[in-house]
């Protein structure tokens, strides 16, 4: 990028995921972490032809308490598979460097190792997504099974349509400990239950009587979990809604029936800056928002 367009303030939008080790969960742990992943070069295929991989991880110059990782993604090429289209007919490729790939994408993403959580631009050519597919299974080769999860930072608004609701029928919720993020009221006996009897997962599924409506506010149980799914939960939450319309006689017209999940309330952060204050404004917007 040329040195203007470094010093243009653009509009930036970002998403987040919470990457937590089970276990030495130390800021040091976490950037070791990804070190040992870079070192190792692994290659995490999308699909048959698609991979991706993790070519850098450095410290920022601009902010301190961020380490900044380069994604690649690209396709790789059988020579011996090629097709002719004019005449129609399979034919023997030349030789190429089986190094060489085609359709690469390069992006970055952000990392914060004292809230364990990775920036990435929601126009990023090498998605959220990818990122977080490459990071569960070359974690898994490097580490084992379930030593690491990563999940996508959501947004209130999921809690606030569920509240809202007229009717609240069922309520579904993942969840893991939180790695001693805030928590209050029923929420934090919750969660520090979870941790003295050592579970890493925790599952709770509700549903309201026929006719009836569960209750959805921080003293109750079903509030509890919503705020646990909110705050560095492991799984996903999701409700079934209803807020029926009725004609003036009181006969209902519509029921409005809807699925309400986290995957459609991703957490988005969205400011305007220049190139390198970047890593700076998503700094401070994880510190703060993060515990």
């Amino acid at each position: 990028m040329s040195e203007a367009g470094e010093y243009t303030s653009r509009r930036n939008s970002f998403l987040f995921l919470n990457v937590k080790l089970l276990h030495n969960q130390s800021p040091e742990n976490y950037i070791q972490l990804f070190e040992k992943l870079k070192e190792e070069d692994y290659v995490v295929y999308v699909n048959k032809t698609k991979a991706i991989e993790l070519v850098d991880f450095y410290k920022s110059q601009n902010a301190p308490g961020v380490y900044i990782g380069k994604m690649n993604s690209f396709m790789r090429v059988q020579s011996e598979q090629w097709y002719n289209r004019k005449t129609k007919k399979l034919v023997v490729g030349p030789e190429i460097d089986e190094d060489l790939c085609p359709n690469t994408s390069e992006s970055l993403f952000y990392f914060v190792p004292e809230r364990h959580r990775i920036a990435v631009s929601s126009v990023s050519s090498v998605n959220i997504s990818l990122i977080r597919l490459f990071l569960i299974e070359a974690s898994e080769r490097l580490l084992g099974k379930q030593q690491l999860t990563v999940t996508s930072e959501t947004d209130k608004g999921y809690i606030d349509e569920i509240k809202n609701a007229k009717e609240v029928s069922r309520i579904s919720v993942t969840w893991s400990y939180t790695n001693g993020d805030a928590q209050k009221g029923l929420a934090k006996i919750l969660d520090d239950a979870a941790k003295k009897a050592g579970a890493a997962r925790i599952s709770a599924e509700l549903y309201s009587a026929p006719g009836e409506t569960l209750a959805v506010n921080e003293e109750d149980l079903s509030g509890a979990i919503l705020e646990l799914s909110l705050s560095n939960a492991e799984g996903e939450a999701s409700a079934t809604i209803r807020n029926p319309e009725y004609n003036k006689n009181g006969k209902q017209i519509k029921a409005n029936r809807k699925n309400v999940t986290t995957r459609n309330y991703p957490l988005k952060y969205v400011f305007t800056s220049k190139l390198p204050e970047i890593p700076t404004m998503v700094y401070n917007f994880i510190m703060s928002r993060f515990r």
